[in-house]
């Protein structure tokens, strides 16, 4: 059924037989679920995929492996992903095109699909000697939501062909199966999926490893002229030896600033001087499940000074259990969609902060271990958050009626401005002007010409002591190093 070679291939790395023929596969006990969803071509559509990932689920597979991807993913698939990752552990090839799967210095955001996807442990390439391999996609930041999580061998691997033949081939597609054989292994060691669900696996696989990998090009895999995220090697001996521990880091944040928190707010998304914030954590745990996770934030500098412009009304929570390879947020959904937050970190931020400025929040979590009740140790972890406070009257596309800016408020016109004949604008010495939005999710962040168009009249009262000031928005920043 293999009129391409590269399943074959694959297969043999997983389970080819101990029988002093050829080459052994990593659990050469295994039973190899054979299920054909590409083309001879080595093209796959994303419903063949979903399909196959659905039959593999119902037929009762342990572990999928997928040594293929791409830079889309369709529902579809995704939908087929998180119902077979319900029992399943899902490993796939990061990719062979040598990018990154975030934006990094010198290379734009590729991320491989389904690899990049968080419920699926995405596998990259090292050589002998440990060194990331060329042509690997490699990895910017731990935990984040287009997460590789691990490096296995994947450089002139020996494997099987079809018609009794073997080759070494080399890629992400090689190394996607030694760790899905060890997957397999480690099932085969803990066979109660009650006891030890597909997380636990996962868990053991990617986080048991004191072998970490090389970059391959370290002047030029940088993120803001620092290293990218280089994981561990899988070790199979760790991962079917060692006891789990938990692993917890801050995986996502959301801001809210609806009108029901406060009086204040406008809910428009953006941090506004004045306003309160609700801020929702998403704690994500790579190993063996928490407990007491308490998560406490603050604004202490490296020279020990709090931040002027900000309250704490809540800053610290107690997330009580995060599972195994699992995440945990305080979040209130509706579908898909984040709406807010049911236990939030609450902040305000003063009416007296100046425009554009940044604020970095420190977030620390100490948790313990609650699977082992004989560890005694606190387990912690650090992380920054930054958030940019806008301090402006943001001026309306259209101008049909006469209006005064006051250096009072400091003004912004985020895309454009259209001042309608007979219509006035008469600006008072001292005033501010800024184009372009602070928000760096705005579509029109920078990205377009941003203009005011004057068909009425457009007065500025500038004084040599007090000018008014036109300008672009200054970003980014340039920050301090210490």
């Amino acid at each position: 059924m293999d009129d391409h070679g590269h399943g074959t291939h694959v297969a043999g790395i997983i389970a080819a037989a101990n029988n002093t023929e050829g080459i052994v596969g990593v659990a050469y006990n295994t039973k190899i679920m054979a299920i054909k969803a590409g083309m001879s071509s080595g093209y796959f559509t994303q419903d063949s995929i979903a399909e196959a990932i659905l039959y593999a689920y119902d037929m009762g597979a342990d572990v999928i492996n997928m040594s293929f991807g791409g830079s889309a993913v369709s529902i579809a698939v995704q939908d087929a992903l998180m119902t077979a990752y319900t029992r399943a552990v899902l490993v796939a090839s990061a990719g062979n095109s040598g990018l990154p799967n975030q934006p990094t210095d010198f290379y734009p955001a590729v991320p491989n699909y389904p690899a990049a996807l968080s419920y699926v442990i995405g596998v990259m390439s090292v050589g002998q000697t440990g060194v990331e391999s060329a042509f690997s996609n490699w990895d910017v930041k731990l935990f984040n939501s287009v997460e590789y999580e691990i490096y296995a061998p994947g450089e002139q691997i020996l494997s099987t062909l079809p018609n009794d033949q073997y080759a070494a081939w080399s890629g992400t597609s090689m190394a996607a199966p030694i760790v899905s054989g060890i997957a397999a292994l480690i099932r085969s060691a803990y066979q109660d999926p009650d006891v030890y669900p597909n997380k636990f696996i996962m868990g053991q696989l990617t986080a048991t490893s004191e072998t970490y990998a090389t970059c391959a090009s370290p002047s030029r895999h940088t993120v803001m002229g620092g290293p990218h995220n280089v994981p561990a090697i899988v070790d199979a001996y760790l991962a079917l030896t060692k006891l789990p521990k938990p692993d917890i880091n801050l995986y996502n944040y959301y801001f809210f600033d609806s009108e029901t928190i406060a009086s204040e707010n406008n809910g428009d998304g953006i941090i506004d001087a004045g306003e309160t914030i609700d801020l929702g954590l998403v704690l994500r745990n790579r190993w063996g499940m928490s407990k007491d996770t308490v998560v406490t934030l603050d604004t202490l500098t490296t020279g020990g000074v709090t931040s002027p412009y900000i309250e704490f009304l809540t800053n610290d929570l107690n997330f009580g259990s995060v599972g195994t390879y699992s995440t945990k947020d305080m979040l209130l959904r509706e579908g898909s969609i984040v709406k807010g937050v049911e236990t939030p970190f609450r902040i305000k931020v003063a009416s007296s902060t100046p425009n554009d400025y940044i604020i970095r929040l420190n977030v620390t979590g100490t948790y313990s271990n609650g699977l082992d009740l004989t560890d005694t140790e606190v387990y912690s972890f650090e992380t920054t958050i930054e958030m940019t406070v806008r301090n402006g009257f943001i001026l309306p596309n259209i101008v049909k009626e006469h209006m005064v800016l006051t250096k009072d408020n400091y003004y912004i016109i985020p895309n454009s401005m259209v001042i309608q004949a007979g219509a006035t604008v008469t600006v008072e010495p001292g005033t501010k002007i800024q184009f372009w939005s602070n928000d760096p999710e705005d579509a029109y962040w920078e990205s377009s010409i941003v203009y005011l168009r004057v068909e009425g009249k457009f007065i500025t009262q500038g004084t040599e002591e007090e000018p008014v000031k036109i300008f672009p928005l200054m970003w980014p920043p340039v920050q301090t190093t210490i």
